[in-house]
């Protein structure tokens, strides 16, 4: 079974969580943290900025393909909606 986006976000939250802990265990100790600790605040960054980018690209293709359903016959919508409602995506 394939791993859903928000089971994904709260691993990594969570594996976040973890090396937040680690480093601050290293702290306590008198450890070189703050190179593990930055790069950790760096991935977060990109895995912040993949699901915006990811969620700015969908918007934009649903917005193309509702102004491709706009330029159809009326005829040809119901054909698009009967495909959809058999479980057949775009």
């Amino acid at each position: 079974m394939a791993i859903t986006i928000l089971e994904m976000a709260a691993n990594v939250r969570q594996r976040k969580a973890e090396l937040d802990a680690t480093c601050k265990a290293l702290r306590d100790k008198g450890g070189d943290w703050t190179a593990h600790a930055i790069a950790g605040e760096d991935a977060m960054k990109i895995a912040d900025s993949g699901l915006s980018n990811c969620w700015a690209m969908l918007s934009r293709l649903d917005e193309l393909a509702r102004e491709e359903l706009k330029k159809l016959p009326s005829n040809a919508t119901s054909s698009a909606d009967a495909k959809r409602s058999a479980g057949m995506n775009c």
